[in-house]
């Protein structure tokens, strides 16, 4: 974490340590926890693709002025220690996550999930697949498929020693074609985030990714509450797919937040934690 991301979290102190979550593959997991905390629960958030904590700059302090948060950080990521031969798919990602739940010892309904993009895409996975019962889910602009496209299969062939180039060639190709024009925002957090990126972990997650579908049957058994934010402004995420999710998920609301940085904003995250102090209350009455 670099000293202007930590300098963020001035209402909470924070901690990391790596799990083991199969044989040498280690994930880095953050730990915030609030000065003064407003409820005892717990947030397990799993960023997307190519997220830094720098991405969730005004998201993630809110969160974490209020309860812990539980931040971790996918075997994609360039803080993950991996093998050459290290498979990089969703099924992996989410036994990761299920695995740290587990190393974690968190007990049922003690802890909520929240997540973006991939990492909301991988909650779903993990809900779908474990027995796994966190109190409510909150997933930010989720997917049921990855709108990769086919270039991905030339980019394989690539040496390492041209990924600069290659580097050059797709933050040209996302701020022309697939940023939102009038979401500098967003445009500045891409740029910054793709450069923190390893190329040889990305390369093969798309591979994989582009290949993954999820199935309506599947998200229609989660039946934990859940809040869905999309973002119909933005272009990367396909809305669509957004609200199908909200409506196939049995226990869910949804609201759009219009762009992409909206939906990382602080006030999505204060409609996470209203929607989360609800649930919390329902529970307990």
């Amino acid at each position: 974490m670099e000293k202007d991301e930590r300098d963020l979290f001035s209402d909470a102190k924070i901690n990391y340590r790596y799990f083991e979550v199969e044989e040498n593959i280690w994930i880095k997991v953050y730990f915030f926890n609030p000065n003064t905390p407003k409820f005892n629960h717990s947030m397990v958030f799993i960023p997307g693709w190519t997220s830094t904590i720098y991405s969730w700059r005004y998201f993630l302090p809110v969160i974490s002025k209020n309860i812990n948060i539980i931040y971790i950080e996918t075997r994609e990521k360039s803080s993950s220690k991996t093998y050459k031969n290290c498979s990089y798919s969703i099924n992996d990602i989410s036994n990761d996550i299920i695995s740290i739940i587990k190393a974690l010892g968190l007990k049922d309904k003690t802890y909520s999930f929240s997540g973006s993009s991939l990492g909301a895409t991988s909650i779903l996975e993990v809900l779908i697949k474990s027995e796994l019962n966190p109190l409510s889910i909150a997933l930010i602009l989720p997917n049921q498929y990855f709108n990769i496209p086919l270039l991905i299969y030339l980019v394989q062939y690539i040496p390492n020693s041209f990924f600069g180039i290659l580097k050059s060639f797709v933050k040209y190709y996302m701020v022309y074609f697939k940023i939102d024009k009038n979401d500098s925002d967003h445009r500045i957090s891409f740029l910054r985030s793709i450069n923190k990126i390893d190329g040889e972990k990305i390369k093969k997650s798309a591979l994989s990714f582009r290949k993954y579908r999820m199935k309506n049957e599947m998200v229609s058994k989660i039946k934990i509450e859940t809040l869905v934010i999309g973002a119909s402004d933005d272009p990367l995420h396909d809305h669509k797919q957004i609200i199908n999710i909200s409506k196939t998920l049995p226990n869910c609301k949804f609201i759009d937040f219009i762009s992409f940085s909206r939906s990382h904003s602080s006030k999505a995250a204060e409609s996470i934690l209203l929607f989360l102090q609800k649930v919390i209350l329902e529970t307990n009455e």
